[in-house]
């Protein structure tokens, strides 16, 4: 449907220029009109500073992120560590969120598994039992411990299909994988496994 003729900043020819460039010079003058008429007012509660700017990009930055990982369209062009992992860590520590209940290792851990779970076995409703354990290992607070054993069992899956549609015998590489898994578990030495694994994530979205 075509906009409406009557309506500023809906000429044809500006949007296509400038899409949304008319409308933030209208949104700007009302902004700060309004800013003035809250300080003639003494209204507190309504004032733009730095600090407000700050607070402001760190959530359009969350919520871009978050739309990002929800949009499924993307399809093998969609690169999580710069579209959604790196936008939302650093918008939720700049936020303060949470309250500080979880630390900023465990959100990168939290993360990273997010994203893991689309190498974990796949079975009717998975992504959402495996979001449900995600969810209560963040709870108890061992996001890490998480991460590490989905990076073994998606090893395990990998080689299990292989295997299945034929393709020789258990590769060394995903059993390695599974063994340094179970090794870090065991040990209760989870978390630098846990970066190591985070770290290769984000070299190879570098390189790749």
């Amino acid at each position: 449907m075509p906009p409406l003729a009557g309506l500023p900043g809906t000429e044809p020819a500006v949007r296509d220029a400038d899409p949304g460039g008319t409308l933030t010079n209208w949104l700007t003058l009302a902004g700060y009109a309004g800013l003035q008429v809250a300080r003639r007012a003494q209204l507190t509660s309504f004032q733009l500073t730095p600090t407000f700017v700050y607070q402001a990009l760190a959530w359009y930055t969350a919520a871009w992120a978050v739309l990002a990982a929800l949009d499924r369209s993307a399809g093998a062009g969609f690169d999580p560590i710069p579209c959604s992992v790196g936008p939302l860590f650093l918008a939720v520590q700049s936020l303060g969120l949470f309250a500080s209940r979880v630390t900023p290792f465990e959100t990168a851990a939290a993360l990273f598994g997010f994203f893991q779970i689309d190498h974990l076995p796949a079975f009717p409703y998975s992504r959402w039992v495996w979001l449900a354990t995600l969810a209560g290992a963040i709870y108890r607070g061992v996001p890490a411990q998480w991460l590490v054993a989905a990076f073994g069992l998606s090893s395990l899956w990998r080689a299990a299909q292989r295997l299945q549609n034929g393709g020789g015998p258990l590769p060394v590489l995903e059993a390695a994988c599974v063994g340094a898994a179970g090794y870090a578990l065991r040990l209760g030495a989870a978390e630098p496994l846990a970066l190591a694994v985070m770290a290769a994530r984000m070299v190879a979205s570098l390189v790749s």
